[in-house]
């Protein structure tokens, strides 16, 4: 790739920037694109760190943090020309923005310069197109994959590294809790949203004690998602209104199903209960089947007698039992 020429940019406190940015890179030694953004966030494309080097324009604060940090940088230094420069351009006396939110590189780019990069996992493809139809009309969100079992979404978000994966909860093969346990353990950055049809209490309790990070019923407007899908990149949490409430009540009564007063548990053989504790850790039959030397059909056969003796009617549910037993 050719090199990188200095644009053309006016006087003053954004032509500073500019210069310093450039006599960064030459410092470096005239790296690549490709090569830089190896270096950087990676919610950072190539091609908007060409923009950044290319563009005469202000780059965002974030963004050209990342830059910096993958030149090796004074990011303090290119700070504070950011802030001259926001000052000279606005023609403000403060340069406090929501864009400067942390002066060390450690923001996870939340003016989303950059889209969120979101998975949508459900085994019905009308509702994963409909949501990428909605999502392709937003403009800080893009889908970059989708799924339709947890089997395949585990398989997949290997490769597409999603910011927010959007998970129904029944699914052939494996279910939407087991998968967001077996993402979580994968990659803990990754941010589950469940999508599901489900306003059951006890589905909400298995998804959060599996690691999701939201729990919205299909029913909701669909500007709520875009809103979701923000709110949970940006680090927060958001329940469809009024299921938390009800399932901390059901919590709190003790009514939140058989894991509740582990009814069970106490008849399970030592085989069942190292099986719960693996089944707990998001392993699959195969998994278990290698771990434990013994084969699949018989790993399907003890869970089979798990169910039966604990009154539980999914693998989702197993998950959080062995969570609630503390069986580690």
């Amino acid at each position: 790739m050719a090199n990188i020429s200095k644009p053309e940019v006016p006087e003053g406190s954004l032509g500073t920037l500019i210069d310093e940015l450039h006599q960064l890179y030459r410092n470096a030694g005239e790296p690549s694109i490709r090569d830089i953004t190896a270096r950087t966030d990676p919610k950072v494309s190539r091609d908007t760190v060409h923009r950044t080097l290319r563009s005469g324009d202000l780059p965002k604060f974030q963004v050209l943090l990342s830059v910096v940090k993958a030149l090796a940088g004074d990011e303090g230094r290119f700070a504070e020309l950011w802030r001259a420069a926001r000052m000279s351009e606005e023609g403000v006396d403060n340069a406090a923005s929501s864009d400067v939110d942390d002066l060390d590189g450690r923001s996870s780019l939340s003016d989303h310069s950059v889209p969120i990069k979101v998975m949508i996992v459900d085994d019905h493809n009308l509702f994963r197109r409909g949501v990428e139809m909605v999502l392709r009309e937003v403009e800080d969100c893009e889908v970059v994959a989708s799924a339709s079992d947890g089997v395949e979404a585990v398989e997949v978000a290997s490769a597409a590294h999603p910011d927010v994966v959007l998970m129904d909860i029944r699914m052939p093969r494996m279910d939407g809790i087991s998968a967001t346990a077996r993402l979580r353990q994968i990659d803990p950055s990754i941010k589950v949203i469940m999508v599901t049809m489900s306003n059951w209490s006890e589905d909400l309790m298995a998804a959060l004690a599996a690691g999701a990070s939201g729990y919205l019923v299909k029913d909701m407007e669909l500007d709520e998602l875009p809103r979701a899908i923000r709110a949970v990149a940006a680090g927060g949490t958001v329940i469809t209104p009024g299921l938390a409430d009800s399932a901390i009540r059901d919590y709190a009564q003790g009514q939140a199903g058989a894991m509740g007063d582990g009814r069970g548990f106490a008849i399970l053989t030592p085989r069942e209960r190292e099986i719960v504790r693996l089944v707990g850790h998001a392993k699959t039959d195969a998994e278990i089947s290698a771990l434990l030397s013994i084969s699949r059909n018989t790993v399907a056969a003890h869970i089979r007698n798990i169910t039966q003796k604990t009154g539980l009617g999914s693998r989702g549910e197993l998950i959080r039992f062995a969570i609630k037993r503390g069986l580690d």
